[in-house]
């Protein structure tokens, strides 16, 4: 007569050690391959532009540093895999709307808007235009040393180089979607401030008209309209003179 077989009930400290070395198994899985991991960023970056890229390095956000609505962010440099001499910063991070408290996973990147600055500067300098450059940092509340997000380039204009800082824009911009993965409808971190001023205005006033790549807020009769960015030199500069006349007729009324 056969030997009756026991069924094997395993006991609650097994139970409890089989689920720690099976949460431990699943942490270490998410770090090596979930949305903040050098994979998970290789693999955006990826899906995104369609290329191969390498992560050279990454780094967890300190809390002090989290910008707004940011509850958690891991920083990276990253470069194509066939030219590590172009690295760049990218993100990856939860965050809420501001409205209900709901986090959801965003990613950024600087890989197309390093690109635009480099055409930018190169022909800025190459026609001796002065200008300044900000740097964005976000998720985290301020660039830093190691990790920006994004530029606002700043530029003082006058009637006397109004139609050259228009032809340089104009240039530039054609260049930029040429020359790059940039499309006209991208919302890039990329701005051109135009500080615009008139000789009879006070001599600390200007007004500041905005350029956002490629897709731009622009002022209508009634309201405003997110619009793709009119690369003409001649639509720029009429631009810039509509929104000065505005500007003026409120500042300066009795002109």
């Amino acid at each position: 007569m056969a030997c009756p077989v026991k069924k094997y009930i395993p006991g609650k400290r097994t139970v409890l050690l089989a689920a720690l070395i099976l949460s431990a198994v699943l942490a270490a899985l998410y770090v090596c391959f979930g949305p903040s991991s050098r994979f998970g960023m290789a693999k955006q970056l990826r899906e995104r532009y369609g290329r191969d890229f390498v992560i050279l390095s990454s780094e967890k956000a300190p809390g002090d540093s989290l910008g707004y609505c940011v509850f958690s962010a891991r920083t990276f440099v990253a470069a194509p895999r066939d030219d590590r001499n172009f690295p760049f910063y990218a993100s990856s991070y939860l965050a809420s709307d501001g409205f209900w408290p709901v986090l959801h996973r965003y990613y950024r990147d600087t890989y197309v808007e390093d690109q635009l600055l480099r055409i930018w500067e190169r022909e800025a300098q190459a026609a001796g235009l002065d200008y300044r450059v900000n740097r964005n940092g976000y998720p985290l509340s301020k660039p830093e040393e190691t990790f920006y997000s994004g530029f606002r380039v700043n530029i003082d204009v006058t009637p006397d180089n109004l139609d050259r800082v228009c032809a340089l824009l104009s240039a530039s911009m054609e260049r930029m979607l040429a020359e790059t993965p940039a499309e006209q409808g991208d919302m890039l971190s990329f701005v051109f401030n135009l500080r615009y001023r008139e000789d009879s205005w006070a001599e600390d006033d200007f007004n500041l008209t905005t350029l956002n790549l490629f897709h731009n807020l622009y002022h209508t009769d009634s309201a405003f309209e997110w619009r793709d960015v009119d690369t003409d030199p001649e639509a720029i500069r009429q631009y810039v003179l509509d929104e000065a006349a505005r500007y003026a007729s409120r500042k300066y009324p009795e002109s």
